[in-house]
């Protein structure tokens, strides 16, 4: 167990910092050498390359440690629980990822929203994953004495070509006046340690350069080296903090790892932690299985007939003499001896230390007795049939052996379950045999030209009589739903004002098709039969109080199951929807999207929304008509936390109760953002606040019976949690 670069008490509580370690891929070039794990797991001298970053950190017990990563990669090899075993006495915290994001700082500001008040109040840190930081570099003292108020980036002299880097140009002050990304504007080299003002600055400049189209800058990507510089531009007060080109080391890619393990192979100093407290010691301590250095005997039984494995005893010989602890460990003659050791060892003691012997390989201990199984499962095993130097993280060297030589694997939702999703190159392809697709061919077979833009391309719409299958093919959207923007903690003010806009565009539209697709005339006259027509009038009520009286009739036992309250919830619900057809306070619109929750509409690259997964139909009437506060309702929807329980994994959303599903911190930025959509709804619709609470609450109830029991109870606390906001109001 190991508490990292811990100090007590050398930094006082008003320098604490937060420091992030960013990590948005898991190492693409590395895998393609033949590395197994993401790349801040893959071993250097036994241990992971972010456990060394860490190691060598001068942090204190007041610091907060975010480590964000890609939620697939925590829960394939459980970092957070690593993290939890090897620094308990440090405040970190995994923040998991839910998307791939595009760029650095889209991935800060994903940490900032999940900072607590008094992390964004202090100095922020951000470290790249890939770059190892040693004692002379006094890296966070530094950073802890930079005068308040201002930022730093930590450079060195580089006279590399090409750059490959960002570089920093000060002025006689020391004061940064320009950072550009992969121009060499001065030798000022930028390691990839990033200092902000605060934990607020930062969020909020965050938020604003997010909302810019990534195609406004100049490498589609959001570096940080472009947020510093636009943060300079809006007045914040950034200078270089130079360190030694011996001070640090950069392991980003093959070939700069495997110089850095050539270097710590010659120089064991560096593999020294930065703290005397920690207990990630410089020797590490490599057990290995006998059949890992020999191979079988050449006669059976006879293992004074083995032969060595060359490359894994000179992996073996130069971790020795590096001062590494060897264990070797055999399970010799445990299966024919039924697990007997005394027996075992009697019979192999002498024979296997004679091979050792013979071939020279160093140990610092042997333990015989190891069970013998035809699979070893362990958390920290390494493969020795494959490449072993890697999986160690070690390097070899080239000739040092007298044998050298010899020998020797974003963010779209599930689709509905009677609809199969078909992603071909550029094109979704859509297909179902129930006629439930019906309104969303609709709706695309007569989308007004005015709103076109907000929605994907439709290349065919199609119907096969003779399997009664309907089909449409549209242009592939690149891009994030909303749902993952939200849960991800990366939904800023500008991306949801965005969705909102575009959604009242929708609204807006004046219904007329300037060009129709092209319709197979089987497929027209189905829809023709189930459109609205003068003989088929449109209720734009029909989804409101005839819905949830059925659906609660037809699924009494479900809502019986709930709770002794269903009855009157179900009473007063219906009595409002009733009371709201009535008064016909609905806000006709020609068009509007029927489901427009955040998994229904994607954000792309190009800062652009588009709408995916239309209704298209009013009961059973075909149409792209509606009421505007419907759809509201279902942002609405969206904004209480039904997207949490969405994106639940099923283990979690078996157990779990909205308070579980939705933390505090996004509680507070939920809360945040319906401030943000009742100011749109204000500006731009007359819809009564209470109306569109009390529908959103009528549509949580009647979606109750559509998901499992587990989540059934989530969605009916929910829709007492939204109707208890009437009375707030």
């Amino acid at each position: 167990m190991s508490n990292g670069g811990v100090r007590n008490g050398n930094a006082a509580k008003g320098d604490a910092l937060s420091v992030v370690i960013p990590i948005g891929g898991v190492g693409s070039r590395f895998a393609k050498e033949g590395y197994r794990f993401p790349k801040p797991l893959i071993n250097i001298a036994g241990r992971a390359m972010l456990f060394w970053i860490i190691d060598r950190l001068e942090l204190t017990e007041n610091d907060s440690l975010f480590i964000a990563i890609s939620d697939m990669v925590n829960d394939e090899f459980h970092l957070d629980s690593q993290l939890r075993r090897e620094y308990p006495h440090l405040n970190v915290k995994l923040i998991p990822l839910r998307f791939d994001t595009r760029g650095a700082a889209e991935t800060l500001f994903i940490v900032a929203q999940s900072m607590t008040d008094d992390e964004l109040q202090r100095r922020t840190v951000s470290l790249d994953c890939d770059t190892i930081y040693f004692p002379e570099a006094r890296l966070l003292s530094r950073i802890r004495t930079l005068p308040p108020h201002h930022g730093a980036t930590v450079v060195f002299d580089d006279a590399g070509d090409p750059p490959v880097f960002s570089y920093v140009e000060t002025d006689s002050r020391n004061r940064i006046v320009d950072i550009k990304e992969k121009i060499a504007i001065s030798r000022h080299a930028n390691t990839g340690a990033y200092v902000f003002p605060d934990g607020f600055s930062l969020r909020q400049r965050c938020a604003a350069f997010l909302d810019q189209p990534l195609k406004s800058l100049a490498l589609g990507e959001y570096y940080t080296s472009s947020l510093i510089a636009d943060m300079i531009g809006a007045g914040f007060t950034f200078v270089a903090l130079p360190i030694p080109n011996s001070s640090f080391a950069c392991v980003g890619t093959p070939p700069q790892l495997n110089e850095f393990l050539k270097t710590i192979s010659q120089k064991q100093d560096l593999v020294k932690p930065f703290s005397s407290l920690t207990q990630a010691t410089q020797r590490r301590r490599f057990c290995w299985d006998l059949d890992s250095l020999v191979t079988p005997p050449c006669v059976f039984g006879d293992y004074r007939t083995v032969k060595p494995i060359r490359r894994n005893i000179e992996l073996v010989r130069q971790l020795h003499a590096a001062g590494h602890c060897i264990i070797i460990s055999t399970s010799r003659g445990m299966q024919q001896h039924d697990g007997n050791v005394n027996a075992a060892v009697a019979d192999n003691a002498a024979v296997t230390l004679a091979t050792l012997a013979k071939l020279e390989i160093p140990y610092d201990e042997i333990q015989f007795g190891k069970p013998y199984a035809h699979c070893y499962v362990d958390s920290r095993a390494v493969n020795s049939l494959l490449d072993t130097q890697k999986e160690i993280g070690w390097y070899a060297a080239s000739g040092a052996s007298r044998w050298s030589g010899k020998g020797s694997t974003g963010g779209m939702l599930v689709p509905r379950s009677f609809n199969a999703v078909q992603v071909i190159e550029n094109a979704v392809v859509k297909s179902s045999t129930s006629e439930a697709i019906l309104g969303e061919i609709y709706f695309f077979s007569r989308i007004p030209t005015d709103i076109k833009d907000v929605f994907p391309a439709i290349n065919t719409l199609n119907f096969v009589p003779s399997t009664q299958s309907f089909s449409l093919t549209m242009q592939r959207v690149h891009g994030v739903t909303f749902s993952h923007l939200l849960v991800g903690r990366a939904l800023t003010v500008g991306r949801l004002e965005k969705f909102l806009a575009a959604l009242s565009r929708i609204h807006s539209s004046n219904g007329i098709v300037d060009d129709h697709i092209s319709v197979p005339p089987s497929l027209a006259a189905r829809l023709n039969a189930l459109g609205e027509s003068p003989n088929r009038n449109v209720d734009i009520y029909a989804n409101y109080a005839a819905k949830v009286s059925e659906r609660y009739k037809a699924f009494l036992p479900v809502y019986q199951d709930l709770g002794d309250d269903h009855e009157a919830i179900a009473s007063r619900l219906l009595a409002f929807l009733q009371d709201f057809e009535a008064d016909d306070r609905a806000q006709a619109s020609h068009v509007i999207h029927g489901d427009p929750v955040f998994s229904n509409a994607l954000f792309t690259k190009d800062n652009t929304v588009v709408f995916i997964d239309v209704r298209g139909r009013q009961g059973d009437v075909l149409t792209l008509r509606g009421d505007a506060l419907y759809d509201l309702a279902k942002v609405y929807q969206s904004l209480q936390g039904y997207d949490f329980a969405l994106l639940a994994d099923p283990i979690s959303a078996q157990t779990a109760e909205l308070v579980d599903l939705v933390s505090p911190v996004d509680r507070r930025l939920l809360q945040d953002l319906q401030g943000v959509f009742w100011a749109f709804v204000k500006k731009h619709y007359t819809v009564d606040r209470r109306d569109l609470i009390l529908v959103t609450a009528s549509l949580l109830f009647s979606l109750i019976p559509l998901h499992d029991p587990p989540m059934r109870r989530l969605f009916y606390k929910m829709c007492k949690a939204v109707m208890a906001q009437v009375r707030k109001g």
